[in-house]
This record gives C-alpha cells, structure tokens and sequence, in this order.
C-alpha cells in the first residue's frame, strides 16, 4: 500500500481529476486487500471530486462501487452496479471491463445464499 499512497500523495499537488483517478484506484486496491472503510472513504472523495469534471474513467466508479457493495454484502445494490457499468463498458465497446463486470456479477451470485430446497414428496 506504500506506493499507492505516495502516489496519491503526489496526486493531491495535481489538480482534481488526477486526485480524483489516484483515489479510485486506491479505493479499488483497498476493496480487494478487504479494507473496506477505507475503500468508501475513498470511493466517496473521489466521487466528490468527478462532479464537474469529464475524466475519461469516472466511469469506472460503478465498477468499483459494485465490487464495494458485493465486498459488503449488499448483493442487490451489487448487481445494480454491475448493470450500470456494463451497460457504459458496452456503450465504450470496452469488452475487457464487461469481462471484469461478468466476473464481479458471477462473484457476487456465489456469495448469494441459494434458497433452501424442499424435498420432493415420495
């Protein structure tokens, strides 16, 4: 996590959108090491900092607010997410992030308690 944090250092002395871009990635980095506070906190500045400005990745914030909420398990607001930022990577034609938003969905369906099956009358 030190170099991520030094870069979002460095990125705090850019302007907006770069801070903006270092802390979803930062965000993104602290979902999967399951420090999941952190990672909203960031999310949430890093959302603060996108309205106004047209960064080429804000999109990805569904993303990562997905994977967020699913980490959290918020599964429905999960899939939600996943709906959003599928539907912008195929308006991007950007078929790496629907692989990833595919997984995430599988991922988030995995963890989804399946409901208790009766058994069949005999």
């Amino acid at each position: 996590m030190g170099d991520l944090e030094q870069a979002v250092l460095h990125a705090r002395k850019a302007d907006e959108p770069d801070l903006a871009a270092a802390l979803l990635l930062e965000a993104q980095v602290r979902v999967g090491a399951g420090d999941l506070p952190t990672a909203g906190l960031r999310l949430d500045a890093a959302c603060a900092l996108l309205e106004g400005h047209d960064l080429a990745m804000s999109w990805k914030r569904f993303t990562i607010q997905a994977d967020l909420a699913s980490a959290e398990g918020r599964l429905a607001d999960a899939l939600l997410l996943y709906v959003r930022s599928l539907r912008e990577a195929e308006r991007r034609s950007n078929e790496t992030q629907i692989l990833f938003d595919l997984t995430g969905v599988a991922a988030a369906d995995a963890v989804t308690p399946a409901a208790p099956v009766s058994p069949a009358a005999g």
